[in-house]
């Protein structure tokens, strides 16, 4: 026992090849931590090409919809001169039925009046009613108390339909005489072949000379009205 050393110095080599049976090395580990701490140029490409696509993708949805805003917008431009000039057709095509001459009749011992109405449009007037009235005087209330009107069948094209009112006798002769009016008055109500429906107000009054002018208010029509 005395000749034996009780220690040794052992030599341990660390062997830098890979292990075996599945075991891993301190040097392998270092060198997998070093590749993955490399840029993987694959992915990175990947990646700009998807952010690319993303920014391609907005630009055109937004090109896209400013496209579709024009296209919209011309769209309701096009209805709109599609649809104004239909009406202006029909405007200028339907008919115009309104009140053309008044004529006073007379032999200073009776007297009577003429009421010509005139299609001056391009198609007939269809539907045709017409009130006609007389009176010394003429207020609103008689507008709004009408009696029903008497149809009247159509007016064709430039056509003119007459109404006559009864004849009257020396009294109301005397009272024209006197210089105090007397209303001629009445409502037409018509449609056109466009199936739209209209109406005109007409008020005519005679003078102390028997002479017809057009009364002071109650003479207007559905256009006039929209037109305000």
């Amino acid at each position: 026992m005395r000749g034996i050393p009780l220690w040794q110095p052992i030599d341990i080599a660390i062997d830098s090849k890979p292990a075996q049976n599945g075991h891993m090395s301190r040097g392998d580990g270092q060198q997998i931590l070093s590749e993955r701490s490399k840029p993987n140029w694959c992915e990175i490409a990947t990646l700009v090409l998807e952010f690319l696509g993303i920014i391609g993708l907005t630009i055109y949805c937004v090109y896209t919809y400013k496209e579709f805003k024009t296209f919209d917008s011309e769209r309701q431009i096009m209805e709109q001169e599609f649809k104004d000039g239909r009406l202006n057709f029909q405007a200028a095509q339907r008919a115009w039925l309104a009140t053309y001459e008044v004529k006073l009749i007379t032999n200073n011992s009776a007297i009577s009046f003429t009421v010509n109405f005139k299609n001056t449009g391009e198609t007939p007037a269809i539907n045709v009613k017409i009130v006609f009235l007389q009176s010394p005087e003429i207020t609103t209330n008689e507008w709004l108390n009408l009696p029903p009107p008497t149809p009247r069948g159509f007016v064709p094209p430039q056509g003119i339909y007459s109404l006559t009112s009864p004849t009257f006798g020396q009294e109301l002769v005397k009272y024209m005489q006197s210089g105090e009016p007397y209303y001629l008055y009445g409502e037409i109500w018509y449609d056109d072949i466009f199936g739209r429906h209209h109406w005109s107000q007409f008020c005519y009054m005679t003078t102390g000379r028997f002479d017809v002018i057009e009364g002071p208010y109650h003479n207007s029509c559905d256009d006039s009205e929209v037109a305000k």
